[in-house]
């Protein structure tokens, strides 16, 4: 909990979900790279849970050797991707506790499907240095794919 002014507030929080998103991005962008080295037709408008659905059926005409990899960043992006869906459709719920002389906040994402309970910045850190790393793996993928 903290008591700061509510700019630097909404700050620290843009911050956070601004990392994790675009890292999500990312990690979209390099799906549709490995679908189009495995001849996978898909349509770019397509959820990103269908075409990480197609990656992994298409795992086999991808070279050989890196579908373990493949296997476990796009297990990990599936689950980071509904968390996504959480963060960025739902808003930051507040706590305020005060013990007369002080008033603390705590601010967590208000989950609207009650799915992801206790996300606050902390954890909201978290998700995004987790998402910006399996973007580095996943692009790795990619590289060691096309020979890049």
């Amino acid at each position: 909990m903290s008591d700061f002014g509510r700019e630097e507030f909404e700050e620290q929080w843009a911050a956070q979900v601004g990392r994790f998103a675009m890292a999500l991005g990312e990690i979209e962008w390099a799906t549709d790279i490995l679908l189009a080295a495995a001849n996978c037709p898909f349509k770019k408008d397509a959820s990103l849970a269908v075409r990480l659905s197609l990656l992994r059926e298409n795992i086999v005409n991808l070279k050989p050797g890196i579908g373990a990899e493949l296997e476990r960043v796009v297990a990990v992006a599936d689950e980071l991707r509904d968390r996504r869906n959480s963060v960025l459709h739902s808003g930051i719920g507040f706590n305020i506790f005060t013990d007369g002389n002080e008033v603390a906040i705590e601010a967590f994402i208000n989950d609207r499907r009650d799915k992801y309970k206790g996300i606050d910045l902390d954890s909201m850190r978290c998700l995004a240095a987790q998402a910006q790393q399996l973007s580095k793996e996943f692009w790795a993928v990619v590289l060691t794919q096309t020979g890049i």
